[in-house]
């Protein structure tokens, strides 16, 4: 499963071996890829010119888990 922010905010996500992935924007479930903002935050503008914030790629024991909480 695919969760990404805004569609899926409200869930707090974890590791296949139940660690809390903090600032995750995009994650695949099933792979244990994930996308998260930088700490501490950094400033960028993207290809397109617009302004936001650096995010990176990580990988993740899999499968991933998630808790909606709304």
């Amino acid at each position: 499963m695919i969760l990404k922010v805004p569609e899926d905010c409200g869930c707090d996500v974890f590791d296949a071996n139940g660690v809390p992935l903090k600032y995750v924007v995009w994650c695949d479930t099933e792979t244990g890829e994930a996308v998260h903002i930088v700490q501490p935050f950094v400033s960028t503008v993207d290809d397109g010119g617009e302004a936001g914030l650096l995010k990176e790629w990580r990988q993740h024991p899999a499968p991933l888990k998630f808790n909606r909480f709304r």
